[in-house]
């Protein structure tokens, strides 16, 4: 079982030895068995199965149609970045200034509030595969996936 060297997120491909597209078995290898799994069933067929691993501040997400490869990683952990520029704990206002300045694809804003938790909000960005979760105006998860050659196949790296 190994331990985070680097919380530096490659956009795309993963961070540190944890890499989309690897197996679950790959990823047991490595860090051990996670503290928690849940599985979900999509009402339009399908699964996913997410690992949580709560001490290092991350879950890990492997869909059924991407052949149960890991397919999605959210981090909530603060060590965790992009480029040192996009980190846990910013403000909605940084984070909008920082994806411009960096050129990143244009943001989609969502709020995915409701009554239970409002203030919930989503920034997403398509050309990244870029999800960031915001409680009250503040960054507290990114979430990423692979790159997409087109809407049917993913970029393993």
């Amino acid at each position: 079982m190994t331990t985070i060297q680097s919380y530096e997120i490659v956009l795309g491909k993963g961070f540190d030895k944890i890499r989309l597209g690897m197996e679950k078995s790959e990823v047991e290898q490595l860090l051990g068995k996670p503290n928690d799994m849940e599985e979900h069933i999509y009402p339009e067929g399908g699964s996913s199965e997410t690992y949580s691993y709560y001490e290092e501040g991350f879950d890990l997400t492997f869909e059924s149609e991407n052949e149960s490869r890991l397919s999605y990683i959210s981090v909530f952990k603060d060590d965790f970045h992009i480029d040192n520029k996009i980190n846990i704990g910013q403000t909605k206002n940084e984070l909008l200034q920082i994806i411009e300045k960096e050129g990143f694809s244009e943001p989609d804003i969502e709020d995915v509030g409701g009554d239970e938790y409002p203030g919930n909000e989503l920034i997403f960005l398509k050309d990244e595969n870029l999800n960031l979760w915001l409680s009250d105006n503040v960054l507290d998860e990114i979430q990423f996936g692979p790159f997409w050659e087109d809407d049917e196949t993913p970029i393993w790296p």
